[in-house]
């Protein structure tokens, strides 16, 4: 039995390193615009799973749901919007550096 059980977290384990590896490859070829929804996606999907499944087993759509995906998305629009960087040059051809801290405009 115990073989089973180290089999299926093996697999398991690489699954959860190829969905990863392609998130980060979604985020580092996605346009500059994009990369912060891309970032999110899964806790998107997460969330939005989440809210489903409840309101199915509750049978009204409840109002936590939707404030833990508010706080969650917010939490990492914030967090991707200060960890990827901005690449481009401005006018004159500078570089442009990404900004330290709070939420892009």
């Amino acid at each position: 039995m115990s073989g089973v059980i180290d089999t299926l977290e093996t697999v398991l384990a690489f699954l959860a390193l190829i969905g990863v590896s392609w998130w980060v490859g979604t985020i580092y070829m996605a346009e500059d615009d994009e990369r912060l929804i891309q970032a999110c996606v899964p806790i998107e999907w997460t969330t939005n799973g989440i809210h489903h499944l409840t309101t199915a087993l509750v049978g009204y759509p409840p109002s936590w749901t939707l404030s833990m995906q508010s706080y969650l998305m917010g939490g990492c629009y914030y967090f991707f919007s200060v960890m990827l960087p901005k690449d481009g040059k401005d006018l004159n051809g500078n570089i442009i550096f990404p900004a330290q801290g709070g939420v892009r405009q």
